[in-house]
């Protein structure tokens, strides 16, 4: 694991100051995660507040070619070095002060990691950072509190393609941090393979989520006052159970709707059922969606829905949040990012 900093380690938002009230700066992440590469540009303003003025991803499921042979794969690799080269020349238009690339749960478990981050950097200039599940969650967890504090018990669910992240924190101590394998590209490539669900597949895969929380996550004594939810299944979830099916086209707009939102625990269920009965290629029709997404929504959902049962939560905020905001605002103050 490497670290990132802004240069020589120098905070953005210091430089920011440096120039005054009326000067911008900006930082960039870019997250090579299981499900596609993700990018945003943010700008820093004095004070240290962000604001993405652009965001983008490409789905490319290297957690798919992960589930099947332990490998990412050369073509692929070729392909997610492009996509992160070109993300990276976006951001020349912004004239970025400092930027991170980082690999997460399928990246940091490829046999071929190696290659991919040498393809990277070949192609960008730029190291490719591996990071932990716990720094993960670390990240995403300062994000959320950065825009939503918690000043009593709270706890946060990031539901990815290839791992789901866990804090728990009561406010006083060290939040408890957990990562554990469970994602809804990995489980769909595990387990739906077929275009229509076979009956007891939402069980088999219920009790395989059930299993692995049961061995790795803590659970609260007490339900959390407040339990924080982050990733696509999330926002999937808000966007069905707000704006209906099929999803508006307008999505930009309808992700700032859901942003704050609080759902009901019971909308992630009903939502994997709903969609689990689908075929395929109606569910992706449905949805407006690519066969790719459509068929790793339900999985993802029972995770979410079996997450929120071990945090005996019956209600959930969404949050339009991530690593990458959490990246950004490390390099904004010239900490490390790894």
């Amino acid at each position: 694991m490497g670290t990132i900093r802004s240069e020589a380690g120098q905070s953005v938002l210091a430089k920011v100051g440096r120039r005054g009230d009326h000067s911008t700066m900006h930082v960039a992440a870019i997250d090579v995660g299981s499900n596609g590469v993700k990018f945003s540009v943010a700008r820093v303003r004095a004070g240290g507040e962000l604001e993405v003025v652009e965001r983008d991803r490409v789905t490319i499921q290297i957690g798919a070619n992960l589930e099947r042979t332990g490998e990412i794969g050369h073509e692929c690799i070729q392909r997610l070095a492009d996509t992160v080269a070109a993300q990276c020349l976006r951001t020349r238009a912004y004239a970025v002060d400092a930027i991170a690339v980082v690999g997460t749960a399928a990246a940091r478990e490829a046999a071929d990691a190696a290659a991919l981050q040498r393809a990277v950097g070949d192609a960008t200039g730029e190291r490719l950072t591996l990071i932990s599940g716990e720094q993960e969650a670390r990240l995403t967890w300062e994000a959320v509190q950065r825009r939503r504090p918690s000043t009593d018990r709270a706890a946060m669910i990031d539901v990815g393609g290839g791992s789901t992240e866990f804090v728990i924190a009561d406010g006083k101590e060290e939040p408890e941090i957990a990562s554990v394998p469970l994602g809804a590209v990995r489980l769909a490539a595990r387990f739906a393979t077929e275009p229509r669900w076979p009956a007891g597949l939402c069980a088999e895969i219920t009790a395989h989520i059930q299993d692995v929380l049961e061995r790795n996550v803590p659970r609260p004594t007490e339900p959390p006052d407040v339990v924080h939810v982050t990733g696509g299944t999330a926002s999937l979830v808000a966007m069905m159970e707000l704006g209906g099916l099929p999803l508006r086209a307008d999505v930009g707009s309808l992700l700032a709707e859901i942003d704050g939102a609080s759902l009901d625990a019971s909308a992630a269920r009903l939502m994997a059922d709903r969609l689990s009965s689908m075929e395929l290629p109606e569910r992706a029709e449905r949805l407006g969606v690519s066969m790719a997404r459509a068929r790793m929504l339900p999985t993802g959902c029972l995770i979410l829905s079996e997450a929120l049962a071990w945090m005996r939560s019956e209600a959930f905020v969404v949050n339009e949040l991530g690593i990458r905001d959490g990246i950004m605002l490390r390099l904004a103050e010239g900490r490390s990012v790894g």
